[in-house]
């Protein structure tokens, strides 16, 4: 009996060895385990820095887009200044058109103005025909009488006040025509210097 005893008790110590044994190796496998799940933490955490690496790139690259934007932005505004210069440009040659155009006028005015004067010397020098006419008539009248003298000589005289009304009036004419001439040169001047100033801008 006690050698039963003996040998159950030796058995037990036997197992209590080998389960001693096992729970060492399992508390050695735990503590891969726990190794592993460390090293896994560490992973993660790489890959935390990494995703924040990648949400700083993304920042970054979000920062250089909004600075595309505000230098497209920029480029629309230089846009719509180029477009307003523009238009400032059309309106200003609308307005030497415009301009031109009025000179036109008054050229076209100074032209009608001259064809009347025209119009007046050649009335002026067939009424001093006339009058050279009346007056070698009024010689011949005065060969034939002496009667009429008196009434020859006031024709005279009012014949004679005529042709200095005349030439005082084309003295006058004479005057305007040369002041016509004097603001058609000042004009010209004045739209050559335009010309060589709008040429040269």
């Amino acid at each position: 009996m006690g050698k039963t005893l003996d040998e159950l008790f030796d058995k037990l110590d036997a197992v209590a060895e080998r389960m001693e044994q096992g729970f060492r190796a399992i508390d050695k496998r735990f503590q891969d385990v726990d190794r592993r799940f460390e090293q896994i933490d560490e992973r993660f955490e790489q890959i935390d820095k990494r995703f924040e690496q990648i949400d700083e790139r993304f920042e970054q690259i979000d920062k250089r887009f909004e600075q595309i934007d505000e230098r497209f932005e920029q480029i629309d505004k230089r846009f719509e200044q180029i477009d307003e210069r523009f238009e400032q440009i059309d309106k200003r040659f609308e307005q030497v058109d415009k301009r031109f155009e009025q000179i036109d006028k008054r050229f076209e005015q100074v032209d009608k103005r001259f064809e009347r004067i025209e119009e007046r010397l050649d009335k002026h020098e067939r009424r001093m025909i006339s009058v050279e006419e009346m007056t070698a008539s009024l010689i011949q009248m005065v060969g034939h009488t002496n009667a009429r003298l008196e009434e020859v000589q006031a024709d005279v005289h009012d014949l004679h006040a005529a042709f200095k009304q005349t030439n005082e009036t084309v003295t006058f004419l004479d005057k305007k025509v040369w002041e016509q001439e004097k603001q058609l040169f000042l004009l010209r001047e004045r739209l050559d210097k335009y010309l060589d100033d709008k040429n040269r801008s």
